[in-house]
C-alpha cells in the first residue's frame, strides 16, 4: 500500500523491525528453539 494509501487508512507504516516480534513469536510458536531463532535474527550464538 502506497504512503498516501495508508495515511489515509490511517494506518501506521510497516516496516521491517515492525514485523520482527510477530516472525519471532510464529518461529517459537512452531517448535523452533530460541537459540536458533535468535541467531536467525542477528543475535550472536553463546
Amino acid at each position: 500500500m502506497s504512503s498516501p494509501q495508508r495515511e489515509a487508512a490511517g494506518l501506521k507504516p510497516v516496516t521491517l523491525g515492525t514485523l520482527r516480534h510477530p516472525n519471532i513469536t510464529r518461529m517459537r510458536e512452531a517448535g523452533i528453539q530460541a537459540d536458533v531463532v535468535a541467531v536467525w535474527h542477528g543475535h550472536t550464538e553463546r
